[in-house]
């Protein structure tokens, strides 16, 4: 399946793409080699640098793929993800992940490549074969995921509208509750909207008063040349 280059993403959907990731906030990892994968005990999302894939939507796609792992964190959805590899119960989690970011990567317009996970076809031949109506329970369990990961981002959505209340009562909130990089990282796992909800105000203050300064120095000009 043909997909965008990964300088053409933003072209294309890379806006919608970003958002999304954004709004889950997770622990991500990147690192020279071939493994892509989710950590439960750590709570992080570890990929291939992004120049390794030969693709934007590769990428994404397998980045969906960990999200969808990522939520059944016991914060979240609270899936069981203790099966090792070469499990039914192992392949049953690949099944389910694999059908959210099929889901997902339709919806954002990245398309779906099942070469990249052909490894796991006899895991989950097995499954079907053995349990025929386990598509529907993980059909099922995908479009929880995907719901989920929808939720997240309304709930980011709302965030931002918020900003335009008060601004600087979520910086006090935040002010209030860091006193240190140890309590930030704290908080990004606990309350990451809150978070991403001062970033983006500090962001917008610093954007109103450069707006502004810029304002009063035309305003000023135009009256000396008077």
């Amino acid at each position: 399946m043909d997909r965008p280059p990964v300088h053409e993403l933003s072209a294309v959907n890379g806006h919608s793409l970003r958002f999304k990731y954004r709004a889950t906030n997770p622990k991500l990892h990147h690192a020279a080699g071939d493994r892509a994968f989710y950590r439960p005990s750590t709570d992080s999302i570890h990929l291939p640098m992004k120049e390794q894939f030969p693709s934007a939507g590769d990428y994404y796609s397998t980045l969906l793929h960990e999200l969808g792992h990522w939520t059944g964190h016991a914060t979240r959805l609270n899936r069981d993800l203790s099966d090792p590899f070469g499990s039914i119960g192992y392949a049953r989690e690949e099944l389910r992940a694999e059908i959210a970011s099929m889901i997902i990567g339709s919806e954002l317009g990245i398309g779906y490549d099942p070469g990249q996970h052909a490894a796991y076809a006899a895991s989950w031949i097995q499954i079907l074969e053995d349990q025929p109506f386990e598509i529907f329970r993980a059909a099922a369990d995908g479009e929880k995921i995907h719901t989920y990961l929808q939720t997240l981002q309304q709930q980011q959505s709302v965030s931002r509208e918020e900003l335009q209340v008060d601004k600087s009562e979520i910086i006090k909130e935040y002010d209030r509750l860091v006193d240190g990089p140890a309590a930030r990282q704290w908080l990004e796992k606990e309350r990451p909207s809150l978070v991403a909800a001062r970033d983006q105000a500090i962001v917008e203050l610093r954007r109103e008063k450069l707006q502004k300064e810029t304002a009063e120095r035309q305003h000023r000009v135009a009256r000396v040349r008077r």
